[in-house]
């Protein structure tokens, strides 16, 4: 049957695209004694960086292809008539529970590794536009100094991705920002972010799309990952998007409380949107920054 090819193929790909980002697997790895494998020269940081950058450019175009063709496997691969000899209400609509399942996950995760393709090949070509963290007035910074220093000048860019319970629906985003620090314990980030919300009413269930943006200002208590991300941190966030309900676009707001520990940061506030008859949505969130050095 269609389903079980479906799952074995979603499996597959499950496996490939666990170590998330190209560019990412490239980073420092930190554990409790420290970086594992930090670089010993400025030699040696300039050719972790290269290699990166190429194993990037060179995956990301083959993340989004492979991806987007799941994606499309999903959504238009011939349906086929289970021959088990059940030709009950009950046995079918079994089956065509399953065959809507393995399609749910085949297309989720087509989509994350189109979406990791993206981040590669982004990550990738910008790669040169940002001086190495680890390198200051042209010495390297020892390992066990890094995340003590005042984090390096200049922004930041990285990707999100944030699922979020509402009383209105579930809803998940992806987005591209931009960090900046402000002495060494308040950073600002910046993001765009598009994404859709599912609402749990029946009346709700077309899917929302949105795109917008909204700024992160937070107190950091402690730094990892060559200083450039909180290792815990309490701040608010707010901002603004377009969303497409019934045919038209309309403005909304949010805004809230934010707190981060160890790269998952935990949002919790409301929307609105003005112009609907109901009031304000109030929700938590969960937002996972990559962390690329």
């Amino acid at each position: 049957m269609i389903v079980r090819r479906l799952v074995l193929i979603a499996v597959v790909a499950a496996e490939l695209g666990a170590g998330g980002c190209l560019y990412a697997s490239g980073s420092l790895s930190q554990g409790q004694a420290g970086y594992r494998n930090y670089p010993t020269t400025v030699a040696e940081e300039q050719a972790r960086r290269a290699h990166r950058r190429r194993l990037a450019l060179l995956g990301g175009p083959l993340e989004i292809v492979g991806g987007v063709g799941l994606a499309a496997l999903a959504l238009y691969a011939p349906i086929t008539q289970a021959d088990d000899g059940d030709d009950s209400i009950t046995d079918n609509l079994g089956d065509a529970g399953k065959e809507l399942l393995g399609r749910l996950v085949l297309a989720t995760i087509g989509l994350s590794v189109a979406t990791s393709g993206v981040g590669d090949t982004v990550l990738g070509a910008t790669d040169p536009a940002f001086a190495s963290p680890l390198v200051r007035h042209g010495e390297l910074v020892g390992a066990d100094r890094i995340d003590l220093l005042a984090p390096a000048p200049g922004p930041r860019l990285g990707f999100h991705a944030s699922q979020a319970l509402s009383t209105y629906g579930v809803g998940a985003d992806a987005g591209i920002g931009l960090g900046h620090w402000i002495g060494a314990s308040v950073r600002i980030r910046e993001a765009i972010t598009g994404g859709w919300e599912l609402g749990f009413r029946a009346a709700d269930r077309d899917v929302r799309y949105a795109l917008g943006g909204d700024v992160t200002i937070e107190r950091a208590f402690g730094r990892r990952h060559a200083g450039l991300y909180p290792a815990r941190s309490i701040g608010v966030y707010g901002g603004g998007s377009w969303t497409r309900i019934d045919d038209r676009d309309r403005g909304a707001v949010r805004g809230g409380l934010a707190g981060t520990l160890r790269a998952v940061q935990v949002r919790v506030g409301a929307s609105f949107i003005p112009g609907l008859d109901r009031g304000p949505t109030f929700e938590v969130g969960f937002r996972r920054e990559l962390e690329v050095d």
